[in-house]
């Protein structure tokens, strides 16, 4: 019996939520819902230039798998995260954050090291455009996986994200699905974002003879499978990996399932922030996974939280919505 459900390694990046005008974002000149990253005076200088123009804010411990992470350890799941964070009061925000969800955090801390940071930009229709600080987020290398709460968990879980650190990103992420595969753990990878397919694409495909199962986005899955409908891009994509889940925005969520491609409809919601919902959606169908949930359920789970992530601001849930999942998912039990 393996100790923990879901181990994820990734970016640990504090997540600064802003509310701004249409007018505020023109300003910019940017293309909206884009990702890039940016030194922390490129952040600064974005910050002061939107400043008047932000509605509201909202400050809370992020990243990709993190993201996951939490909402599995939110639906009752035991979890683990490790992370780079700098000796500062952000990183010590971010552990605190974790601990509140009784999740064991193996943070790397760098000293006068300066954390991640991404700034989420939200605009009135619900499209988040992020620019991120890395900081020392990135500086993961394979030694910093723990082998034994690794060699203990069901499932881990890798974002793509890592490979943007060209040092040790691929390294870390080859070495901790060779040694899950010893263990029996089930190696999950998110692809994170189509800028980072674009970039690594060569890695990507060497790497996935080792994974188990993809979850990516419709853009992500197009990027690799040169297919923008999201049924072709699973059935180009299970040629590779033995499990591919693709969302698709508003049409749901396409899955591999008995050789076959299924679908899972989108829970109707009221469009509030995109941001970290398709976290939500893998994190709460790892949950139902590791609660031994079959994948339509557990796809089914994924669609219900990213439903109720996607009528708030940011990529966090209250504890006390787990009660409200397992009413109903009341057949999935860890």
């Amino acid at each position: 019996m393996k100790e923990y459900d879901l181990y994820g390694v990734g970016n640990g990046i504090l997540d600064l939520l802003c509310e701004i005008t249409e007018e505020g974002f023109a300003k910019l000149k940017i293309d909206k819902s884009s990702f890039a990253l940016v030194s922390s005076k490129e952040l600064a200088l974005i910050m002061k230039e939107i400043e008047p123009f932000i509605r509201s804010r909202n400050v809370a411990s992020g990243g990709s798998v993190a993201n996951s992470v939490a909402i599995c350890a939110t639906l009752g799941a035991k979890t683990a995260f490790t992370c780079g964070i700098g000796d500062d009061q952000n990183g010590l925000r971010y552990i605190e954050d974790f601990q509140k969800l009784s999740t064991l955090v193996l943070a790397k801390k760098i000293t006068n090291g300066e954390s991640g940071v991404c700034l989420a930009m939200i605009t009135p229709d619900a499209h988040r455009t992020m620019r991120t600080f890395l900081g020392v987020a990135g500086d993961i290398a394979p030694s910093d996986v723990d082998q034994e709460v690794l060699a203990n968990s069901k499932v881990v879980f890798l974002e793509g994200y890592l490979l943007a650190n060209p040092k040790s990103g691929f390294a870390t992420i080859e070495m901790t699905a060779k040694q899950a595969k010893k263990s029996s753990t089930i190696v999950a990878l998110s692809l994170s974002d189509p800028a980072i397919v674009t970039a690594h694409k060569e890695e990507l495909l060497k790497i996935f003879p080792l994974i188990d199962m993809i979850i990516c986005n419709h853009l992500e899955a197009a990027e690799l499978s040169h297919d923008l409908n999201p049924i072709e891009s699973v059935r180009k994509l299970k040629e590779l990996v033995p499990q591919v889940i693709v969302t698709a925005s508003e049409q749901g969520a396409y899955y591999s399932l008995d050789g076959e491609i299924s679908h899972q409809p989108a829970y109707p919601c009221k469009l509030v922030d995109l941001t970290g919902a398709g976290d939500a959606f893998a994190g709460a169908t790892l949950r139902a996974l590791c609660a031994g949930a079959p994948i339509d359920m557990a796809v089914k789970s994924g669609a219900f939280v990213a439903a109720q992530v996607i009528s708030q601001i940011g990529a966090r849930l209250p504890l006390e919505f787990q009660q409200r999942w397992k009413s109903s998912f009341g057949g999935v039990r860890r």
